[in-house]
């Protein structure tokens, strides 16, 4: 480390804060920019559901030869 005058350590302490306040500042806009282009979109339109098809009539298990096993 090299030995410095007060008044030239107080020098490269403002320009060195000056530096990260601009640097902070240039951050900042572009983080800005970032938000304001994550817009909501418009929400997809639902698919039309179908109401399920209603079997008419009866049905008989293939395999049974009973009336019993034929679902109204």
């Amino acid at each position: 480390m090299t030995t410095k005058t007060i008044p030239a350590y107080l020098e490269d302490e403002r320009r060195k804060r000056g530096d990260d306040q601009v640097r902070i500042e240039e951050e900042a806009a572009r983080i800005q920019l970032l938000h304001h282009s994550h817009h909501r979109t418009a929400k997809q339109p639902k698919l039309e559901l179908l109401s399920p098809v209603e079997a008419e009539g009866t049905y008989c298990h293939p395999v049974s030869t009973t009336l019993s096993a034929c679902v109204k």
